[in-house]
């Protein structure tokens, strides 16, 4: 099962969804959003699915001084909450038979996100949830983590760009170029990347061995 794979637009989750397709997982997808546009977790049954993959995340770009409880209870809800409560229902549903779970996280756990402080304190957080449930639950489910870097062809990575052209008065070419001042890969990384990482995550012996573990999707970056 595959959490957060919108049907409508190119994101992570749909990449892992098409991605896990092609190398011979059955695999079902949602995105998680009520008519209303909130995130919720279905109530599906998880008994039936080996792995759980959860690309939630919800963010807001704004200053810190200027940041409501609202908005601040928002970001933690959806990108460290909702996570940890799809991960325990899987654990719940799954009980001795087990499985895999790759959460996505973000380099803005150990980074600095420009007016993202809920942000990146929710995706330090998962991280650190991924190597506590590791160690309590291995080996019985295997916990990773993944951290991309900036992906540019999603919702969300077009919202950081559009974020730095408001809040420092660049042109969309100036943000982008700014976006890859630190990337010293010669291209930006996609989400079918990200995918492919995923599917190694997800299968033996990786999926015991690194147990726990958080792959910085950096590329060299810092």
């Amino acid at each position: 099962m595959v959490l957060g794979a919108s049907r409508t637009e190119a994101n992570i989750g749909a990449a892992i969804r098409d991605e896990l397709s092609h190398w011979g997982w059955t695999v079902d997808g949602s995105d998680c959003l009520d008519p209303d546009g909130v995130y919720r977790i279905p109530s599906t049954d998880l008994k039936q699915y080996d792995a759980l993959v959860v690309t939630l995340g919800h963010t807001r770009m704004v200053p810190f001084s200027e940041a409501s409880e609202d908005d601040i209870n928002e970001v933690i809800r959806g990108s460290l909450v909702l996570p940890l409560m799809a991960a325990k229902g899987f654990v719940r549903d799954r009980n001795s038979r087990g499985g895999s779970v790759v959460l996505v996280g973000s380099y803005a756990h150990d980074h600095p996100l420009t007016h993202c402080a809920a942000y990146c304190a929710a995706k330090a957080g998962l991280a650190a949830a991924v190597k506590e449930l590791a160690w309590e639950l291995t080996p019985i489910f295997f916990f990773h983590i993944v951290h991309p870097y900036h992906v540019p062809e999603t919702p969300m990575g077009q919202g950081v760009v559009d974020g730095l052209m408001r809040s420092k008065d660049l042109t969309r070419e100036q943000a982008e170029s700014y976006q890859r001042k630190d990337l010293k890969m010669p291209e930006h990384l996609k989400a079918v990347e990200i995918a492919e990482v995923i599917q190694w995550l997800l299968t033996e012996p990786a999926a015991k061995w690194t147990a726990g573990s958080g792959i910085n999707l950096y590329g060299g970056s810092r």
